[in-house]
């Protein structure tokens, strides 16, 4: 697949909107190359990737880092962005060692689509995977949490939130505002897409609430395919 024109700084747009979002929210200091757009030689998809410090305080020294990883193509439609993989990860201060990852791979063939991966220790957890017969039960990380599927999973600014307000990391004021634009905006992409894929539901839907469809969906339109 050819990327049709445009396709290029459309991505760079969206990773410059990522990018600066974060920067927005969290206290921190990007790394050197702080956004790398790259081609992928398959054609037709790109890839970026984003990481900066994070700290307890403002001024602080830093005590870890966040990183994301996005690969970009087009939807089956050829007609809109979509994510083929994703990576939003809470790192060590070094960057070398993730303490949790939030990720999405869209043809993932037998592990949830969306899931994240909690890097630590729990012998409840071990003792239990052992029972089952799991080849790594010591490796809480090899599990994959489902986390909302492909039209339903949880976006940029969900991990932000989670940052600030469950792990306390320093946020910049008007953080809240940012967050909830940028959810607002995701949802309804992802409703959007939603409705693509089960149009006959979403008429269902509209009649219910009084509303007056017309029309049908065209012929040859791609299936929405079932993904774990």
């Amino acid at each position: 697949m050819s990327a049709p024109t445009g396709f290029e700084d459309q991505v760079r747009n969206f990773a410059l909107d990522v990018s600066t979002r974060v920067l927005m929210c969290l206290e921190g200091e990007p790394t050197a190359e702080q956004l790398v757009v790259e081609v992928s030689p398959r054609g037709g998809r790109f890839a970026f990737s984003y990481e900066q410090t994070l700290h307890a305080q403002a001024g602080d020294p830093a005590i870890g880092r966040v990183r994301l990883n996005f690969e970009i193509t087009l939807d089956r439609e050829k007609r809109y962005l979509a994510v083929h993989k994703s990576s939003f990860q809470l790192l060590d201060v070094r960057g070398k060692k993730p303490i949790t990852r939030l990720e999405y791979v869209r043809d993932a063939p037998t592990v949830p689509c969306s899931h994240t991966h909690v890097h630590a220790e729990s012998g409840l957890f071990t003792h239990f995977l052992a029972r089952t017969g799991h080849p790594t039960p010591a490796e809480i990380q090899s599990i994959h949490i489902p986390t909302g599927g492909d039209r339903f999973r949880p976006c940029v600014e969900d991990f932000i939130e989670f940052l600030i307000r469950d792990c306390r990391v320093a946020s910049r004021e008007g953080w809240e505002s940012k967050v909830a634009h940028g959810r607002e905006e995701w949802r309804r992409r992802r409703t959007a897409a939603a409705v693509r894929d089960r149009p006959e539901v979403a008429v269902a839907e509209l009649r219910r609430l009084g509303l007056t469809v017309l029309g049908r969906a065209a012929p040859g339109r791609p299936s929405a395919r079932a993904r774990y």
